[in-house]
């Protein structure tokens, strides 16, 4: 009798510990969510102050493009009246339609054989061993260090005595001439290769299993497991080629064959009466960016996550 006592007094003490250590987590959980709170608060307020920061210059450039003329330096905010009509003067300049037919050209070519080429050279060093294939890598990633400024002289050398300057061929002929030479073209081969060695062979065994050559193998069954890694090098490669300044300023001469974001250098002035029309050319020049971004945004986000840092 006396050990079957013990035994439940062993029991309701160990249930009052338990109890005990419970209240006291609980105290300690419910002490911790005010302060969790306050810097989620803190976080918030930081992220959309930063936010705001940064969207300011994009908002004042919108704000002035529609301002009329004469109340360009009258300090409103948001303008009064909202003058579209800065829109249809800016696009009387036949110049402009020139310049953005030239960007679409240079930008669509180099994304599209740019990508292209990139995928091509990825699967090589990815899924095939050859000879010399980590010295040839290592070399392709040590021209991620030559910027275009080093470069540009023999490439305007070399354009010059095959009479391509003032054209769109050094901007157009794949593949190297293209993306490659004024895109960063290595950055988008190694996200590939990167992204598909990731990929277990297992995969390739099974395509050549069912008579898939490496042709195939590639394109039916790598790419489209490789869809967010080829949206990401195709949005880096448009954003690189669109807002390329320093290339078609050197090469380009003419002012029908200059590309928006030099364009906007020879549509600048002194005068203080022509700064809508500027701020209406930086709208034009960055809505495609924009409207790529928002396209593309749920695979440029995964190939950045998903990237592996394999081999």
């Amino acid at each position: 009798m006396a050990l079957l006592t013990n035994q439940r007094s062993r029991r309701r003490s160990g249930a009052r510990r338990r109890s005990a250590r419970h209240d006291a987590a609980t105290a300690e959980r419910g002490s911790g969510r005010p302060r969790r709170r306050l810097g989620r608060l803190v976080v918030w307020v930081l992220l959309v102050g930063l936010s705001l920061l940064y969207a300011y210059p994009f908002f004042w450039m919108v704000m002035t493009s529609l301002t009329l003329r004469e109340n360009i330096f009258a300090q409103q905010i948001v303008p009064d009246p909202v003058a579209w009509v800065n829109y249809a003067e800016l696009f009387e300049n036949s110049l402009i339609w020139d310049w953005l037919l030239n960007s679409v050209i240079i930008t669509g070519t180099q994304v599209v054989v740019g990508t292209f080429v990139s995928i091509l050279i990825a699967y090589g060093f990815a899924r095939f061993e050859f000879p010399g294939r980590r010295v040839l890598f290592i070399v392709l990633l040590a021209t991620m260090m030559l910027p275009i400024h080093i470069t540009i002289v023999p490439l305007f050398v070399m354009f010059r005595d095959w009479g391509w300057l003032d054209t769109l061929l050094p901007f157009v002929v794949p593949p190297f001439l293209g993306e490659a030479a004024f895109s960063g073209g290595a950055f988008g081969i190694f996200l590939l290769r990167q992204f598909m060695m990731t990929l277990p062979r297992e995969l390739d065994e099974a395509a050549k299993l069912d008579g898939a050559g490496s042709w195939r193998t590639l394109w039916l069954i790598l790419v489209p497991l490789c869809k967010p890694a080829i949206a990401t090098v195709a949005v880096f490669a448009f954003l690189g080629t669109w807002n390329d300044f320093f290339a078609p300023f050197i090469l380009l001469t003419s002012p029908e064959k200059l590309t928006m974001a030099v364009g906007m250098q020879f549509y600048k002035t002194d005068e203080a009466s022509e700064v809508h029309l500027l701020m209406g050319m930086g709208v034009l020049n960055i809505l495609p960016i924009v409207l790529v971004f928002f396209v593309a945004q749920k695979y440029f986000v995964r190939g950045i996550a998903l990237t592996g840092l394999k081999g």
